[in-house]
Parts: C-alpha cells; sequence; structure tokens
C-alpha cells in the first residue's frame, strides 16, 4: 500500500514542468531551512524565563550557558550564585541553559528568586523538598525558587510589561543580561558596585549590562553593541587606576548616587571630607587634569593600605604648580597619616575625671627633602611616603625609586585590577571571585 502512495506521488512529480519542480524544491528546502533554525533558536537561544519576572522587579540578571564552556569564570559566576541560595548540590549539567536572578523589594528589602529550566526536574524537586525550600514549577521544565509568599508573583503574561522592557535592551545572543533600577543600585552598601555603576552607567538612570563571552573571559557593556575595552597597559600592578578630570568624575558620580543621602558612596565622601579633609569640590582638586594609580600587593600585610602595597600616585596639573598646591598635597597626606599614628591626649570629663584620647595631630608629622624628593617622617622614623614635584606633576609613592618616573597612559577612564583585593562580602567581590582580572572602562567591564 505505501508502494503504491509514493508510486502515485512519484508520477505527479514527473508530470509536473521543470520550473514547477525548482518552485517546489526550493519551497521545500525552505521549510525545512525554516525548522532547522527555529529548532536551533528554541535550543539555544529562546529566551522562554522572562515572561514570568513580576513587573516590579528591582533587579535581574538572566544567563545563556552554551556560552560558558568557554568561560571558567563564567561557570563560577553561576555556581557562586546557585551556593547563595542554598543550592549547592546543583552543578552546571543540572541547568537546562537557562538560569535567572530575580529581585524584589518586599518589606524595605530585596529578596531574590531563582529561575531555572532543568532536565531533571524529579531530581531538582527532590532536592529543593530535602531542602525545605519554597519552589513552584512553572512548566514541567522551568522552576521557580523564592520565599513561598512570592512564589504568585510569577504567573506568565500574554503581555508582560517587565518583558516588552527588557527586549528593547536585550540581545537573544547574550550570554548574560543585567537590569538593575536605580533604587537598587543606589540602596546597596558596596561601594566598589557604586564604582562601576559610575564607568557603566551614561547618567541617573537604570542599569542595563550585556554581557557575552570573549577571549575567555566575560564582557559587560551597556549597550548592545560590545566590544573589548582597549585597557592594555604596560604594567604588572595588582591594581591600576586612571581617571582624566578626576574632580567632574567625582561630581558625577556624586549625581548619580545622589537618590539616597545614606548611599555607600555618599557615606564614603563623607568620611573622606570629615577625616582626612578631603574637599573634592575645591580649586586643587578641580585643577588635576589626570589621576594615575599604580599599586602592588606586599606579601606581609599590616592592615594599612599605604603600607601594604608598592604604590605610585600620578598627578598631572592643569597649570603649573606652586608652593601652596604641594603644600595643600602634604597637609592631606599628614592628616592621613595623623589618623593612622595617633596621639595620646588627657581630657577632663564634665565630673573631673580623666581619660587619654587618641587624637590625629598633623604636626607630629614634617617632610624632609632627601635630594629633591620629599620624605614624610614621624619623629625621627620615615613613613614610607615620599613624593616629587615636577613644574605641573606631582608623584607619590611608597618608594623613593617609585617617585622617578611617572606614566601617563593614555585618555581613556579605566580601572584595571586583580580580583582578589577586593572585598569577598561585597556584590562585586563576591561575584567576580571566579575571575583573576577585572578591566572597568566607560567601554565596559571585562573579567577573565
Amino acid at each position: 500500500m505505501k508502494n503504491k502512495y509514493f508510486e502515485k506521488i512519484s508520477a505527479s512529480f514527473k508530470q509536473l514542468s521543470r520550473v514547477a519542480k525548482i518552485i517546489l524544491v526550493t519551497l521545500l528546502g525552505a521549510v525545512l531551512l525554516c525548522v532547522v533554525v527555529y529548532v536551533a533558536w528554541l535550543r539555544y537561544f529562546a529566551d522562554s524565563l522572562t515572561a514570568y519576572v513580576p513587573s516590579d522587579t528591582v533587579f535581574y540578571a538572566r544567563f545563556n550557558l552554551p556560552a560558558s564552556r568557554q568561560s571558567d569564570g563564567f561557570d563560577q559566576l553561576i555556581l557562586k550564585i546557585l551556593s547563595d541560595n542554598n543550592l549547592n548540590e546543583l552543578q552546571i549539567k543540572d541547568i537546562k541553559r537557562e538560569i535567572a536572578v530575580v529581585g524584589e523589594i518586599k518589606d524595605n528589602k530585596t529578596q531574590y528568586a531563582i529561575l531555572l529550566r532543568t532536565d531533571y526536574p524529579n531530581q531538582l524537586q527532590q532536592t529543593l523538598q530535602a531542602k525545605n525550600l519554597s519552589f513552584k514549577f512553572l512548566t514541567s521544565d522551568t522552576i521557580v525558587i523564592a520565599p513561598s509568599d512570592n512564589l504568585s508573583d510569577f504567573q506568565k503574561k500574554s503581555k508582560s510589561i517587565f518583558e516588552e522592557k527588557y527586549k528593547k535592551h536585550f540581545s537573544i545572543l547574550n550570554s548574560l543580561s543585567v537590569y538593575a533600577t536605580k533604587d537598587f543600585l543606589s540602596a546597596t552598601s558596596d561601594s566598589w558596585a557604586g564604582l562601576a555603576q559610575n564607568f557603566l552607567t551614561d547618567n541617573n538612570s537604570e542599569l542595563y549590562l550585556s554581557g557575552k563571552v570573549r577571549q575567555g573571559g566575560l564582557l559587560l557593556s551597556n549597550n548592545k553593541k560590545i566590544s573589548v575595552p582597549d585597557v592594555k597597559v604596560a604594567t604588572t600592578s595588582d591594581i591600576f587606576l586612571s581617571l582624566n578630570n578626576p574632580a567632574d568624575f567625582i561630581s558625577l558620580f556624586n549625581q548619580k548616587n545622589s537618590l539616597t543621602s545614606d548611599s555607600a558612596w555618599n557615606r564614603q565622601l563623607l568620611t573622606w571630607q570629615n577625616q582626612y579633609g578631603l574637599d573634592f569640590s575645591n580649586d586643587w582638586f578641580k585643577n588635576i587634569n589626570k589621576l594615575t594609580l599604580f599599586a602592588t600587593v606586599k606579601k606581609e600585610q599590616s592592615g594599612w593600605l599605604p603600607a601594604d602595597y608598592d604604590w605610585q600616585l600620578v598627578l598631572d596639573f592643569k597649570t603649573d604648580l606652586n608652593a601652596s598646591s604641594t603644600e595643600q598635597l602634604e597637609n592631606i597626606i599628614k592628616l592621613i597619616c595623623a589618623w593612622h599614628y595617633p596621639t595620646p591626649k588627657t581630657v577632663v570629663l564634665d565630673d573631673n575625671t580623666f581619660i587619654t584620647e587618641l587624637r590625629p595631630d598633623i604636626r607630629k608629622f614634617d617632610f624632609i627633602d632627601k635630594k629633591g624628593i620629599n620624605s614624610l617622617v614621624f619623629g625621627q622614623k620615615e613613613v614610607g611616603i615620599y613624593y616629587l614635584a615636577t613644574t605641573s606633576r606631582l608623584i607619590l609613592a611608597s618608594n623613593e625609586d617609585m617617585t622617578r618616573f611617572g606614566v601617563n597612559d593614555g585618555q581613556k577612564d579605566y580601572l584595571r585590577l586583580r580580583t582578589q583585593f577586593l572585598p569577598k562580602t561585597g556584590y562585586v567581590g563576591g561575584y567576580l571571585s571566579g575571575f583573576d582580572l577585572a578591566y572597568l572602562s566607560d567601554g565596559g567591564l571585562f573579567l577573565k
């Protein structure tokens, strides 16, 4: 019966004209190609998670896993997220390409949920039940893990406001897409996150970062057109920072974090200003044209940053220096050191009792000239801070030799550092621990 059926089709095909045969074969080929493309799209690119995200989400990070095989750091980032959400047993192989982190504000606190697809739903269900974690299956292979009161927020909508906004900013080809609202960014207590925000947002706005695996690392950029930042530095330093017009940078940074006066950045600025007299709005600071910092960590650590690094800070000024310029610099350095080496002072209380307080006293410090290089001394002891003044440049360093050269590395603002020196308790340091180096510029954040 089958043979007769195919014979009929064969006979009908032979009766067609040559042109008709070409058209038919072309159509069949096009249909087959469309099927292949559709299957590949579903398998490697389709976003099946974002439609479930609540419209009031303040933080969203979606990972597309096929690219993870090219970057160990990318895999480690996902495993860190799983670990922080009490999902240590899960491995990369347990995830069916897609996983996302969703942040919502509940009772003035950000609460997080994990959305993921899996090829092992029964196994995952048993794991979650054993750990008493609340969850809900959205489809046979898609699950949300969240506080029980928040599970009802995850419903697929025919027209999702969040999904529409997400699609406008992100490409389906992304390995990682990150969205954060202004309120979420300003509420964080992580100063490093604030620094990243200043580089990666164009103004006081929401954050949209598109991520792709590049050159064995992960590149995050604030636009869809992604290219690895040109941040080649001829140095082996652990930290490198280059800023043009740092006063403008600080001012812009402050504006971006002005949504709340209690932001991490504002608190840090206030501490520096009150404790060390660092007023970033004064004329001396505004006169700095470029700031360049190199720092390499020492093996022996004391807990005081100026002593724990071999470092060099180069300040290039817009106008020639004068005695007042160097005097202001010296006073800033003395005050910073005076807080580390405080002087005992007896204080009489209202009840005529005595206590001893440790207070900073810059009079205990002085700079001495060592063949053109100025060395800070505390009593008869050199502190380990030196500076050299030229016509329009100040070079500060942790040893005399490093004051004899200064590098002005191009015109771009960027930060390069080894992630091992970031505090592991913050968002940035904690989640970048799988990478070795971080390059941060206005072109993007490159992790490798």
